[in-house]
């Protein structure tokens, strides 16, 4: 039997199949003979599971197995999305036919891919005019296992929203799972949506490298210029980030190009390389937008920062974030560590408090310019109603001397512009008091 699977116009080569029956010891078997007079035939067919996620997408065979079917008769197929095809993409189709058993095989492994999320439903027409069907759920783009965030890589400009909160597995499993110490470990250029759903346990990791920027460690590893990251809940595990080389670390990206907004990270970040490294607690290097987020942990590196590592580019912007941690380092910044600023790097960072221990503060502030240099006036411009506990001068930042203090500041604290992808307050106040240091009003 020769079953030909069409897809797209690829041809995939035959597959045979063959029926053997056990030999008697006196004479050769009889050729094998079927009575489809009265029998009653019933194909049997389904899809191995029940729900295809980003992650089964990716790692899982989508293999059919047909059983009870007529001998030796033909069939075509078809594979139809409640929700329509992708654009540009085509329906999935083809034809089979079955052996002498009745059986045959499909297998659709990498193609539900090109069908909207929704129910598929897998068509077979015999050709002694029976018909059969079975059904699965495509669900790509809800996330709702660890899974299904390393599937995010086979669809890098998806729009995914996060359905559950979700427990990473211990470090020693991530180790035996991927070689890479990201969770998405490519260039993000979608959107990806928390909806306030957490991800705990969380533990990103990387071997020693030797080069800089050979680990960039963070859920993603770099989010791109478009590319939306929102309301994510990171929670590290107990062993944190951890790096033993130079690079970029942060807990929700690497590097980030375009938009991190709304979003948290709790937990340790460490990295041990001795060259040069940048590291922090929402992204290691910043060249887009950070607004309206929070860090609460430890930070430890060459150039740490509480929201960024590093702070520069055109557009690089913090605004409405703040940072309660302890930095395990001489050097840096409770806002930002090193900010590049200059004719072409007009960064901007504003209405945000950094709430830092550390043990020496001389090569420390809320903001440390590129070099550790002085502010100049132009440069000073850029820093608008900052707040920290850290003594080394800033411009345009108050200092606080208890969390008592700083609450009684930043919570009189009104803006007029708040991020289209948040709720604003109805206040127009950004901070409100917590348990123990102001909160964002999201929070």
């Amino acid at each position: 039997m020769k079953t030909l699977l069409r897809y797209a116009g690829l041809l995939l080569l035959p597959v045979s199949f063959w029926a053997c029956s056990k030999k008697e010891a006196t004479k050769p078997a009889p050729p094998v003979t079927v009575d489809t007079s009265s029998h009653g035939y019933n194909a049997q067919f389904k899809f191995p599971l029940t729900r295809y996620g980003a992650g089964a997408l990716q790692d899982s065979q989508v293999v059919i197995p047909i059983s009870g079917g007529r001998p030796n008769i033909g069939y075509t197929y078809t594979i139809t999305g409640s929700n329509g095809l992708k654009d540009g993409q085509k329906m999935v189709q083809g034809k089979g036919a079955l052996d002498i058993r009745g059986v045959d095989t499909l297998d659709f492994t990498h193609f539900l891919q090109v069908y909207n999320d929704g129910t598929l439903t897998l068509n077979i027409a015999f050709s002694d005019s029976t018909r059969a069907s079975a059904t699965t759920l495509k669900d790509q783009y809800n996330i709702r296992t660890y899974a299904d965030i390393h599937g995010i890589a086979y669809d890098l400009n998806g729009a995914y929203i996060q359905q559950a909160d979700i427990a990473f597995p211990d470090l020693a499993q991530l180790q035996n799972l991927h070689h890479y110490g990201s969770a998405v470990w490519a260039t993000f250029r979608g959107t990806y949506d928390g909806n306030g759903k957490t991800l705990s346990n969380v533990s990103f990791y990387a071997d020693p490298n030797t080069q800089f920027g050979g680990n960039e460690l963070g859920l993603f590893q770099i989010v791109d210029t478009l590319a939306t990251v929102k309301n994510v809940r990171l929670k590290f595990s107990t062993d944190g980030s951890n790096s033993t080389s130079d690079g970029y670390s942060g807990g929700i990206a690497a590097t980030n190009h375009g938009t991190v907004v709304g979003c948290s990270v709790d937990g340790k970040i460490v990295v041990s390389g001795s060259l040069i490294s940048y590291n922090g607690g929402i992204v290691g290097a910043n060249y887009g937008n950070i607004i309206a987020c929070a860090f609460n942990g430890t930070l430890q590196g060459q150039m740490v920062g509480g929201i960024a590592g590093v702070n520069r580019g055109s557009n690089g912007r913090i605004d409405l974030c703040y940072a309660n941690f302890a930095a395990l380092t001489q050097t840096g910044g409770g806002i930002s560590g090193n900010v590049l600023v200059d004719n072409t790097h007009q960064t901007l960072i504003a209405h945000s408090y950094a709430n830092v221990v550390v043990g020496q503060a001389n090569n420390f502030g809320a903001i440390r310019l590129q070099n550790n240099a002085g502010f100049t006036t132009a440069e000073a411009a850029l820093i608008n109603t900052c707040f920290s506990n850290i003594t080394t001068p800033q411009p345009n930042t108050s200092l606080f001397s208890s969390v008592t203090d700083l609450t009684a500041q930043v919570t009189q604290l009104t803006v007029s512009a708040f991020p289209s992808q948040l709720t604003a307050p109805a206040d127009q106040k950004p901070f409100r008091a917590g348990s123990n240091a102001p909160v964002l009003w999201w929070q």
